[in-house]
């Protein structure tokens, strides 16, 4: 963790390097960024295979037939949210450190975990005894959210996972990160700036 001039801890940036070639990220990795972002696990086997000695970061939807390849390759998981998937991570002794997603948008096609205490309880109850590495929650705001509308909500998902006992967040990208800064998140998950846009 890196410390801005009055001593405050800096969010750790991981770059979303999803559709990105190898070539792409061997420049990224030239100018020191070290933590990298994958959506599919075909790319995250890929990439994570030519650059072993990076941080990879597994961020999109868990389907259980990659499992494997995802906790071979990756050091973290933001996107838990069934039980099924947190029974299998427990059965392969996955000691990776993990968000457990929320739906802070309340979008019905998005996924995650219902932006209630009670909801995210239930769900944390369910998974006490499997001993997992849950570090915090992850949330992905909406493009059509404001300034203000955006650090509210966030605040309010860091507020429920300080509530849990959570200190780790993962909220913010390109469009939002400083908002997520603002509201207390520890990472965030930049693409575009970085990258630029996608080409596909």
């Amino acid at each position: 963790m890196f410390c801005d001039e009055n001593g405050k801890d800096l969010p750790l940036v991981v770059a979303v390097s999803k559709t990105q070639p190898i070539e792409v990220i061997q420049e990224a990795i030239d100018i020191g960024i070290t933590h990298f972002g994958e959506n599919y696990a075909q790319e995250l086997d890929q990439k994570a295979e030519k650059f072993p000695e990076k941080n990879w970061h597994f961020i999109g939807t868990i389907q259980s037939r990659h499992l494997r390849n995802i906790i071979h390759h990756a050091q973290y998981i933001h996107s838990l949210q069934r039980l099924k998937i947190a029974k299998l991570l427990a059965k392969n002794s996955y000691s990776g450190k993990l968000f457990i997603e929320i739906n802070i948008s309340g979008e019905q096609t998005k996924s995650g975990l219902g932006f209630n205490s009670a909801t995210v309880k239930n769900f944390l109850t369910q998974i006490h005894d499997l001993k997992l590495n849950v570090a915090g929650f992850m949330g992905i705001g909406d493009y059509d959210w404001d300034h203000e509308k955006s650090l509210s909500n966030f605040r309010k998902l860091v507020d429920m996972g300080n509530n849990f006992g959570f200190t780790e967040f993962s909220l913010g990208m390109s469009a939002d990160w400083r908002e997520a800064v603002l509201a207390g998140s520890t990472v965030v998950r930049i693409g575009t700036e970085i990258f630029g846009p996608r080409q596909y």
